[in-house]
């Protein structure tokens, strides 16, 4: 891994640098993974945007897709949720493994997609890609590890006041700009304290996959532990 431990680096360094490793690896399959609003989503786009301009196809497998059918209605919206936090068992592991082992073979997945402030009222068509990236929650789970392979695992980690501020600041922004966002201030800060509650109480699987850690800072950097 081409890192210096515990060094601060821009988050557009560690995407180039992560890019890099993945290529000259074949990382094929990579577990993108941590809390909501830790900046998954922006570690997985920045990653990928660097694979493409190599000429390389990318796949991004999002894991809210993969919400077990009895646990939607509950979360429907994915905006007023009950006063709980999601769990690694609410998820379709399985599910997801047979898809990507469909994937993998070169054939299409049509299914149910999740998208922020319609629930699941969309479906999507995944096409094979040279590389195949799965971001979401509990990737690293003991549940997950049952059945899921990833030949790289991203683990991304923040502190609790950050991961507040963050969270704070997407909610705001889906308020003023999504009109089927509903989540009020006060909801968002309850939905905070589930998110801080989810991260901290299920259990890591650390030896099955090969590890990169970031905990995330402030101004787009991080510190890295492989």
């Amino acid at each position: 891994m081409l890192f210096v431990e515990n060094k601060t680096y821009e988050y557009g360094m560690i995407a180039a640098i992560l890019s890099k490793e993945i290529l000259e690896s074949s990382y094929k399959i990579v577990g993108i993974t941590g809390t909501s609003s830790v900046g998954k989503s922006t570690f997985t786009k920045m990653i990928k945007e660097q694979l493409e301009k190599e000429g390389h196809t990318v796949l991004v497998i999002n894991m809210d897709d993969y919400l077990k059918e009895k646990f939607k209605a509950r979360h429907r919206f994915w905006n007023r949720l009950e006063s709980t936090y999601l769990k690694p068992e609410y998820f379709e592991w399985k599910q997801t493994k047979d898809e990507i082992d469909a994937l993998q073979r070169g054939e299409s997945v049509e299914r149910e997609c999740y998208v922020r402030g319609h629930g699941w009222d969309n479906r999507i068509v995944l096409k094979p890609a040279e590389y195949l990236f799965v971001e979401g929650l509990f990737l690293d789970s003991v549940q997950a590890a049952e059945c899921m392979e990833y030949d790289l695992m991203i683990s991304l980690t923040a502190e609790d006041e950050l991961i507040r501020k963050m969270r704070t600041e997407r909610d705001a922004y889906y308020r003023k700009n999504y009109p089927n966002f509903q989540r009020t201030e006060s909801e968002t800060q309850q939905e905070i304290e589930n998110t801080l509650m989810a991260g901290k109480s299920y259990t890591v699987c650390y030896d099955k996959w090969k590890y990169v850690k970031l905990n995330v800072l402030e101004n787009y950097q991080a510190t890295v532990k492989v």
